[in-house]
């Protein structure tokens, strides 16, 4: 090593350091750091959404009030319907059991005219849930549940249907 090299990585000390690091290296002592495994989150993950005053069925024998109004809820992975009057038949789903969905339209062209928008769980069990308001932008909100719905589970499967009210 010339004598102006050994000046310029800053004396013995610092070429000692560097010699010691190089052997290090070689001998697989040191390892440069893994890289972090990129666990990106699932669009489900991140997704936090509401819809409020839509209108789930209830099941079985009903003699009075079969359309019950409340919220129905989306965040951390788990579906929640928050029933405005009574908490007991409040609903907690995990994403993860809905096993297909869809909604229902007055016109199969026309996503705005949806009314109804309904799941099936991987157990069997079915859930329908309707708008009878538009909402300001002029869509409803039964059709932007499945649109959501949609997005965020794009593997479970998903159909458009027509019919009436």
């Amino acid at each position: 090593m010339t004598r102006s090299a050994f000046r310029t990585l800053g004396g013995p000390r610092a070429t000692g350091a560097l010699l010691l690091f190089g052997l290090l290296l070689a001998a697989g002592g040191v390892r440069a750091a893994d890289p972090e495994p990129s666990s990106t989150p699932s669009l489900a993950a991140r997704a936090d959404r509401s819809w409020e005053g839509l209108e789930r069925r209830q099941g079985g024998l009903v003699l009075v009030g079969r359309w019950r109004i409340g919220t129905l809820a989306f965040r951390e992975e788990t579906l929640r319907w928050i029933d405005a009057k009574d908490p007991g038949r409040n609903l907690v789903l995990p994403a993860g059991r809905i096993a297909s969905h869809r909604r229902v339209c007055r016109d199969s062209g026309d996503a705005s005219t949806c009314f109804e928008w309904s799941f099936r769980t991987v157990d069997g069990e079915s859930y329908v849930f309707r708008d009878g308001v538009r909402n300001s932008a002029g869509g409803s909100r039964a059709g932007e549940v499945f649109t959501f719905f949609t997005a965020i589970l794009p593997a479970v499967p998903a159909e458009t249907s027509t019919g009436s009210p």
